[in-house]
């Protein structure tokens, strides 16, 4: 057995017991980007949790497995900082987005964002999610209560606490169960939200190239009415690597493609920076988004992609979930410092409340400019570059919008 004292001495105890009972405050379930970060938060201020991941740690940076790239807004790269995990190999690896354009395909209109015009700092920064990952995973690594490729084979609520078996053979009695393993989340099914979703019929195409001209930290968006075309800066000696997303319908055949055939389309799509060059595997995944009518139950909040899923147009996703995981951290540590149940019913609706404030306004906004930017209509093509227009001549309109991406 072994226990420890709150801050203000009121008395707690972790029991790892012979029948392998471990007394906790929080179970996480689910150890990505956001669960993960949830955890550094929680293990910061000496939060006694257990994390639980079907995963390894090695697939979690196996670039071959995930290359896919994750934009980190200035307002998250700032929750990293607070949560000690904004380390030296995020500042290796993470490259600075300086500037964004954004417009229409065949259009002389655009939008372009300059982080100089609100501060000096990027608005944000690109890096493949591995380095992401390891990061976290390094913050955690001494913590004997992260458990990988583990999962739970058993789950029941009490009044008090949450009952959770493992299967290394493990019990965990948690005061709060934190769902955060995605959008397949399976403990999710223990709110039973009403899901109302939509089936984009697009995929997603994610690969890195390397190309002739230098991206000067740049990122662009190319709205297209099959899908959006988004080419991202990645971190590179001469600048001249950047990392695509790529969204078209779903019966689209990047799979039977030669290098040379795609690359040809690519520079069709975008000639800025010349001849292109592919550096990885291609991975692709379908798009689709959901929203709940609930994120918390008795004992229970979801966070991150098991709360919500939109589709990428905007790149917000992951930095939605992370908003997610500082909130409820903050109101877990609130109450553990004040010997209060970090479980409580008034914890879980208070997280419900404040979340959904920032998760539904954006993923209406995100649903309804995917259907915007897909309508064929020259109507709507003529008032999309009007807006365009107008934005880019309206500094406080444009200041807005910057704010928004940069989660500030």
């Amino acid at each position: 057995m072994w226990e420890f004292e709150s801050p203000r001495g009121h008395h707690r105890k972790v029991v790892m017991s012979a029948d392998k009972i471990i007394k906790i405050e929080v179970l996480i379930v689910g150890g990505g980007l956001v669960g993960g970060f949830l955890g550094a938060q929680l293990q910061q201020k000496k939060i006694p949790f257990v994390l639980v991941d079907p995963g390894s740690p090695e697939n979690m940076i196996d670039a071959v497995k995930d290359g896919r790239t994750t934009a980190v807004s200035l307002g998250s790269k700032r929750l990293f900082e607070k949560a000690n995990i904004w380390n030296p190999c995020l500042k290796e690896y993470a490259e600075p987005i300086n500037n964004i354009r954004v417009l229409e395909k065949g259009s002389v209109w655009s939008v372009d964002f300059d982080h100089k015009e609100l501060s000096s700092d990027p608005m944000g920064y690109i890096a493949e999610n591995m380095y992401f990952r390891k990061s976290i995973l390094d913050c955690l690594k001494d913590n004997s209560h992260c458990f990988y490729e583990t999962s739970l084979t058993g789950i029941k609520k009490h009044d008090g606490y949450v009952e959770a078996i493992l299967s290394n053979g493990k019990v965990v009695h948690a005061k709060l169960l934190v769902s955060a393993e995605g959008r397949k989340s399976p403990t999710r099914d223990l709110i039973a939200p009403q899901i109302m979703s939509r089936n984009y019929a697009q995929k997603a195409l994610v690969v890195h190239l390397e190309h002739e001209e230098p991206h000067n930290n740049h990122a662009w968006e190319i709205f297209t009415v099959e899908g959006p075309f988004a080419i991202l800066p990645l971190r590179h000696l001469e600048g001249k690597k950047s990392g695509i997303v790529w969204c078209k319908p779903s019966n689209h055949q990047w799979e039977t493609q030669t290098d040379d055939e795609l690359q040809s389309e690519i520079e069709k799509t975008f000639p800025y920076y010349g001849k292109v060059k592919i550096v990885s595997k291609r991975w692709s995944f379908p798009l689709s988004t959901f929203e709940l009518n609930k994120i918390s139950g008795h004992r229970q909040v979801l966070i991150g992609d098991a709360a919500h899923a939109m589709h990428p147009i905007a790149g917000q996703g992951v930095n939605l979930g992370w908003r997610d995981a500082d909130v409820l951290a903050t109101k877990i540590i609130t109450n553990y410092e004040n010997g209060l149940d970090v479980g409580s019913d008034m914890l879980c609706k208070a997280y419900e409340r404040e979340r959904m404030r920032d998760i539904k306004p954006l993923v209406k906004a995100t649903d309804l400019m995917t259907q915007l930017f897909s309508d064929e209509s020259k109507i709507l093509y003529g008032i999309r570059n009007a807006g365009f227009a107008f934005v880019n001549r309206v500094p406080p309109l444009k200041r807005f919008f910057m704010k928004q991406a940069m989660g500030l």
